[in-house]
């Protein structure tokens, strides 16, 4: 609007200016409350995280009591280490048990290995006697056989060693009867002499192989009959 003198009235702006600034400044009043109330927010939540600090500072020696053995752990490992050495030494005490029945049992099997070894060369040594009517020098080789096994220590103590002595002295008594007979040939009474010799021999070679068979010994092996 104009004035009464013409020139131009100055509009109320002051007004419009303070209001503006009212209103600029309110915001920024504003604003600075909100970072106020904002700041204790952040203080408390370091409380929190202080809490949470001292809980994990507070866990750890747990956990460190929690690692450590306890005694009951301490007992319980000793005496699991102890069933542990006991059922080693049960073990070990049936491993020697049982190599010990092993070497008796294999001594026991090497006994009687050697016993029919013995057996079969007394039975070795009757054939050979027997021979000697197809080849009439084979008693030789069964008296040596007779004469060498009979003082063994594997014979001496079996019923073996009254067949060796059984078959030697059949041997002695049949040179014997035969030595006669060829003496008494000249007078026809020798024959008959070394025929009954033959038979006598033949006689006791059987008795003494079948005797043999059935395991037992001669009774009394320098008897004549």
């Amino acid at each position: 609007m104009a004035d009464e003198n013409g020139g131009a009235k100055n509009s109320p702006a002051t007004p419009a200016k303070a209001s503006s600034e009212g209103t600029t400044k309110k915001p920024a009043g504003s604003g600075v409350k909100r970072r106020r109330a904002a700041t204790p927010k952040k203080a408390a939540a370091q409380p929190t995280v202080k809490s949470a600090a001292s809980a994990k500072a507070s866990a750890r020696p747990a956990e460190a009591k929690a690692q450590q053995p306890t005694k009951a752990d301490e007992s319980s490992g000793a005496t699991f280490a102890k069933q542990v050495e006991q059922v080693l030494a049960s073990a070990a005490s049936a491993v020697a048990g049982g190599a010990e029945s092993f070497a008796e049992i294999s001594d026991v099997a090497k006994a009687k290995a050697a016993a029919k070894a013995e057996t079969r060369l007394a039975h070795i040594a009757y054939l050979l006697y027997a021979l000697t009517a197809v080849t009439g020098v084979t008693f030789i080789a069964g008296l040596m056989l007779a004469f060498l096994r009979r003082r063994k220590a594997a014979v001496a103590t079996t019923a073996l060693q009254s067949h060796y002595n059984w078959l030697i002295w059949t041997f002695w008594y049949g040179v014997v009867g035969f030595a006669v007979s060829a003496v008494l040939v000249f007078i026809y009474v020798g024959w008959a002499l070394l025929a009954v010799t033959a038979i006598w021999m033949v006689w006791r070679i059987v008795k003494g192989w079948l005797t043999l068979y059935d395991g037992e010994a001669i009774a009394s092996p320098k008897a004549a009959l």
